[in-house]
Formats: C-alpha cells, sequence, structure tokens
C-alpha cells in the first residue's frame, strides 16, 4: 500500500523536528578517564530513590516492595574528611557538555583556597555592604560536591563503577541529563528471587538534583547549613538554568542560590526571540529552549509533567513558574566578556544570539522587557508608580567578567565568580526564597512532602547514607 502524501510529510515533518531537537554528542568517558579519589576529593555513588509516581503506577506486592527499596546511583566528586557538624555551606558545581566532574570540583576548590586566602574584601552581597574579612570564611565550613552525568557513550567507565562498587550508575542519553530528561539506564531491577526482574522506571537528572538538595537540607546530617549554591558552567549552566526554572528545590528551610555561567542556550519565557526564526518556526521554542506545550496541551517530560501543565495554562490559579523564577527563586547570571564562541549551533539556540555572551545579553534584556516589564507596568497601573509591590528586591543578578572567554577556571577563580560562589548570603541569615518551605505549590504538586528533608522511603536514612559514604571512601583507598 503506497503511503499518502499527507502520510509522508507528516512523517518527514517529525523526524526533521527529531533531528533539530537530537542530543548533542560528546567524545566517550572511558574508565582510565574516571579518577577515583585523590587528598582532596573523593568520587561517592550517592543514592537516589526511584520516581514516586513510577512506585504509583507499581503493581502492589512483590513489584511495588522491591522497587521501593531500589536505589540507583548518581555518581559525584565530594570533598574528602569533611565534617558534617561544622558544614555551612554546599556548592555543587556542574559541568559541561564533556562531563568532566573532578575537573570542575578541582576548579571550585582552587575558588575556594582563593576565598578563604587571608586578605580583605568588599562585599557587594546585597546582605550587607561591609567590609568582610575573607578568613571570616572557613575552609572546613563548606563543603563541594560535583555531580557525573554519565551518557551512553559512557559504558567502559560507568561499568567499571559498577562492578567495583555494586551501584546502580544512572546513565542518560547524550546531553538530555541538562534538560531534565529520564534516564536510559538502569533498564532492569531484580528481585529477590533468581530469575525475577522488573522494569525499571526512569530518574531525571532534576530528580537527582532534587536528591541532592534533599540531602544537603537536612538539619539531621548537616545541623549548620544556611546555603546552598546550584552553580554550573556552559551545559552546566544549561541545567541551572533550567533546573531554577521547574526544579522542586526540597530545601525545607535552607535557602538556595542558582549561578549560571555561560550556557550554550537558555529556556526562554516567552515566545518572543532577538533572532529570525524562520529556519525552525516549529520547534524554536519547544523546550528545552522555550515553555511552548505539544499541540495537544500537554507538556513533553514526565517529571512534575501535571503541576507544569497547570503552571503554563493561562486559565489555571496554579502558580506560574514563570513568576517563581523570575520574581522569586534567587539566580546569578556570569558572563565572560570574551566568551564568543557559538556553543550550540542548532537553530533554536541560533534564535537567542549568536554565541554565548550575545544569548547572555540578550536573556537579561528579554527577562527585563518582556517578562518582568508587563508585570511592572500592570502593577504600577493598579497601585501607583510610587508604590510598586516587592519590585524593590532584585531576585536575579548579572556579573560580567573581563578576560575570560568559555573557561570555568577562569570564571569560578574570578572576583565575581568567588563572590557569588562563597560569599553569598554571607551572614547566613536569609531564609528560603520559592524553594522548599517557601514554594507556594509544594503542598498540591508534589505529593511526596518535598519540603521536608526526611524521605518518603522509610529504608532510606540517614544512616544509611553516611553508612555508603564511609563504605565507599573506604573502597576508594583499598
Amino acid at each position: 500500500m503506497t503511503p499518502s502524501r499527507g502520510g509522508v510529510l507528516s512523517a518527514l515533518a517529525f523526524a526533521l523536528t527529531a533531528l533539530a531537537l537530537a542530543p548533542l554528542q560528546s567524545q566517550a568517558l572511558e574508565d582510565a578517564d574516571v579518577p577515583r579519589t585523590n587528598e582532596n576529593r573523593t568520587l561517592y555513588a550517592i543514592p537516589v530513590p526511584l520516581p514516586y509516581d513510577s512506585l504509583q503506577s507499581a503493581k502492589p506486592g512483590i513489584e511495588k516492595s522491591t522497587l521501593e527499596q531500589t536505589q540507583f546511583h548518581l555518581w559525584s566528586y565530594i570533598s574528602s574528611d569533611y565534617d558534617a557538624s561544622k558544614i555551612k555551606r554546599a556548592v555543587v558545581t556542574l559541568h559541561g557538555q564533556g562531563r568532566d566532574a573532578w575537573s570542575y570540583w578541582d576548579d571550585t576548590y582552587d575558588a575556594l583556597l582563593n576565598a578563604t586566602s587571608p586578605t580583605k574584601r568588599s562585599s557587594k552581597s546585597s546582605s550587607s555592604t561591609s567590609t568582610l574579612n575573607r578568613t571570616s570564611l572557613k575552609r572546613d565550613e563548606v563543603l563541594i560536591l560535583a555531580p557525573l552525568f554519565f551518557n551512553n557513550q559512557d559504558t567502559s567507565a560507568y561499568q567499571a563503577l559498577d562492578e567495583e562498587f555494586d551501584s546502580q550508575s544512572i546513565v542518560w542519553n547524550g546531553g538530555d541529563w541538562a534538560e531534565g530528561a529520564d534516564s536510559i539506564l538502569p533498564d532492569t531491577v531484580y528481585g529477590s528471587e533468581e530469575g525475577q526482574t522488573f522494569e525499571a522506571p526512569k530518574v531525571s537528572s532534576y530528580e537527582a538534583l532534587d536528591e541532592v538538595v534533599r540531602w544537603f537540607s537536612d538539619k539531621n546530617v548537616f545541623p549548620k547549613m544556611e546555603t546552598v549554591l546550584i552553580a554550573g558552567h556552559s551545559m552546566g549552566g544549561q541545567i541551572a538554568q533550567r533546573y531554577a526554572l521547574l526544579g522542586a528545590v526540597p530545601s525545607a528551610s535552607t535557602p538556595v542560590h542558582f549561578v549560571v555561567a555561560n550556557p550554550g542556550s537558555f529556556a526562554w519565557l516567552t515566545p518572543e526571540r532577538p533572532e529570525p526564526v524562520d529556519d525552525c518556526p516549529d520547534t524554536y521554542n519547544l523546550w528545552k529552549y522555550g515553555l511552548e506545550l505539544s499541540s495537544d496541551g500537554t507538556w513533553s517530560q514526565r517529571y512534575l509533567k501535571s503541576f507544569i501543565q497547570q503552571s503554563l495554562d493561562a486559565k489555571s490559579e496554579v502558580l506560574d513558574v514563570r513568576v517563581r523564577y523570575s520574581e522569586i527563586r534567587l539566580v546569578h547570571y556570569l558572563f565572560g566578556l570574551d566568551d564568543f564562541g557559538p556553543g550550540d549551533t542548532r537553530c533554536q539556540a541560533l534564535t537567542q544570539g549568536p554565541h554565548h555572551l550575545g544569548r547572555g545579553q540578550n536573556f537579561l534584556q528579554h527577562l527585563d522587557t518582556q517578562v518582568l516589564g508587563p508585570r511592572r507596568e500592570a502593577d504600577a497601573a493598579q497601585h501607583g508608580s510610587d508604590n510598586l509591590q516587592g519590585w524593590g528586591k532584585a531576585s536575579h543578578t548579572s556579573d560580567f567578567v573581563k578576560g575570560c572567554s568559555h573557561d570555568p577556571m577562569c570564571m569560578w577563580l574570578s572576583k565575581q565568580g568567588i563572590e557569588r560562589l562563597f560569599f553569598t548570603n554571607a551572614d547566613g541569615e536569609e531564609g528560603p526564597r520559592g524553594v522548599g518551605d517557601d514554594d507556594a505549590v509544594q503542598a498540591k504538586w508534589y505529593p511526596w512532602g518535598v519540603n521536608s528533608a526526611a524521605s518518603h522511603f522509610p529504608s532510606r536514612s540517614t544512616s544509611t547514607m553516611l553508612a555508603a559514604l564511609a563504605a565507599s571512601i573506604c573502597m576508594a583507598f583499598l
């Protein structure tokens, strides 16, 4: 039977859309590429419980109980020999497309050494205009974590770790981890009886970050924790910006700040673009480049799907994620003034600008004129221009760094980078804004009680996590 012309065109359109949004590929990580430990950092497998919605749909009985007790692992580099009772600040540093998490940990540690050097500095923090002594920041009060988002090319690396540490590494397709996509591996969960298997639920990279935030915000583990920083450069900047926009961020009473440095693209909040969209009119505003729903009115990803669909519905009373992101959550942008690299060369990214720096400048203008501007005008019309409600507290900041191109070391070691990573909320007096206990949507849309640092999985206790960490460290030295 010969397909109709309309059917052929529909298939072609679908193929072109898939190609246009295909994940970016990079060089594979081999086992030898992934260092285990050194005197400063340790490779650690963070336990990640399976998603709540997947467990709800599991068959009652052995399948559900097996999945409830199953944990996958997000490999990460963490500061060695830290004392959890002293930690006040956690810096989660997110790698770029190359997935060299160890290098990002080292760059962040070098910046910490600089930040704790015995010199004085003037704080540009909104919370203080006084001169702060750098020695007031103590190195043993800062914990650095660098997650490693394995992809399907890294077979040698993650299989070696799983065999060495009896873990179940979470693996994503290409660079899909940067947009909150579901994992592709593990694909099987093994039951207690021989030959018993179940299809493994998929894990979003945002669910993995949720678990990191939940752990750091647990005052039973880190009783003095004051601030969590989610900081990313390049593709790491992409996941930081998009997680700030959509993530649950279960931080309880702990404030969370996001640092977005030199990303190859942004998730724009409205359909307008500074460059022509003629070459990709049907895809330029789809996730990860925008917030457009599919033609049937649904969201394209599983993570918080129902909430996001309702949030983007103008008729819904659910808090709009665009409002939460632009007016409430605390996001800091860093741009290298010499970063003229094209980065993502797909049409959807090019509609945002010609290069990293240009896209950053355009996104800031987009926030000011197309997102915040209309709401300022509406607020002024309602309350009067001299009595604007809530516009005095800027939730977003931006810094432009001289002499830096597309280089995470240069960005983190800059004065601006050190300021954002280590002296944001320097006095520790902030509360959470738009995250954790301050997120107005969580009571209904995060059914597992995401504002609480306590897990909904009885088997995953604080002692379990500490035991896993101790085992990982011990094995690394064997």
